[in-house]
């Protein structure tokens, strides 16, 4: 029985994967087009958030639509959206997502002038806004802090090791932001999976060299362990409406809908109970239909 039920779970993995290849990626990429609206407010739209003050924001941020409908630059919006969020809760570090999956294929990485991948939000972010980036090869963060000491001494040659950032996370109160993004965003969702041991993924490290230049433009011969996602080689994908309308049941999640751009907020830690929970039951959970 044991077998077979694996069976179909891996039947539904592909089942899932290839539906959200041909057809709901597409639908993700149909973003909306938006009329300008001079009463759209960003600092309107922050306070939809209702989070507790000094601590750490996780971000994800899409900007497309919101610079269509307010017609402010990006760079104008990002460092509105910014200083909102300093200004409203005085948060001891904004954190956002810098990855650079091309070390995978370059092996090479500068934490001072590698490009963000993770879109134009992030690029800037870690351009004008972040005062310390991870030297994480492939999945470092920008962090806007005024102790950047705290996040300097943590392993970053093994993000999701027992003293790498996501564990930092865990043990320091941190809130999960998702801003106008076209589908939910969780990245600590990648340090979920490990910890729970999910059986499809074979081998959850792979190793990567190069070379890391160094916040002094040092060149320094680099070894990145890592997992993640992408070591699947096209075999699964996660189901992020699942998952996230889950969460909304469970009471962690909160959507609000501001002019007609949305945003939602959790509680990290809330994520992880709910998505462990939810795996021990089934482990195919979060790449299941």
């Amino acid at each position: 029985m044991k077998k077979a039920s694996e069976t179909i779970n891996r039947l539904s993995a592909k089942l899932h994967y290839e539906y959200y290849r041909y057809i709901k990626s597409k639908n993700y990429r149909k973003r909306k087009i938006y009329a300008k609206d001079p009463d759209f407010i960003i600092e309107e739209f922050i306070n939809q958030i209702n989070v507790p003050k000094d601590k750490i924001l996780f971000l994800h941020v899409g900007l497309k639509e919101i610079k269509q409908i307010t017609g402010l630059s990006y760079s104008e919006l990002t460092k509105s959206i910014v200083s909102t969020l300093n200004s409203n809760f005085s948060p001891k570090a904004i954190v956002v997502p810098t990855f650079t999956w091309g070390f995978i294929s370059t092996g090479v990485f500068s934490v001072n002038f590698s490009k963000s991948e993770t879109g134009i939000f992030s690029e800037l972010f870690r351009k004008h806004h972040g005062n310390y980036r991870t030297p994480n090869a492939i999945q470092s963060f920008s962090i806007l802090s005024e102790d950047s000491n705290v996040f300097k001494g943590l392993r970053h040659e093994d993000t999701f090791g027992r003293n790498g950032i996501y564990n930092f996370f865990k043990n320091n109160e941190t809130w999960i932001i998702d801003l106008n993004t076209d589908t939910f965003r969780a990245s600590p969702l990648h340090h979920i999976e490990l910890s729970a041991n999910v059986p499809y993924i074979d081998n959850p490290y792979i190793e990567f060299e190069g070379i890391l230049f160094d916040k002094n433009n040092n060149p320094q011969h680099h070894l990145q362990r890592h997992g993640g996602t992408y070591i699947y080689d096209g075999k699964y994908t996660w189901n992020k409406e699942k998952i996230k309308t889950k969460l909304s049941k469970c009471g962690v999640l909160k959507e609000s809908t501001y002019r007609g751009i949305k945003l939602s907020y959790l509680n990290n830690n809330d994520l992880y109970e709910v998505m462990i929970n939810m795996i021990n039951n089934n482990p195919y959970y979060l790449i299941t239909l």
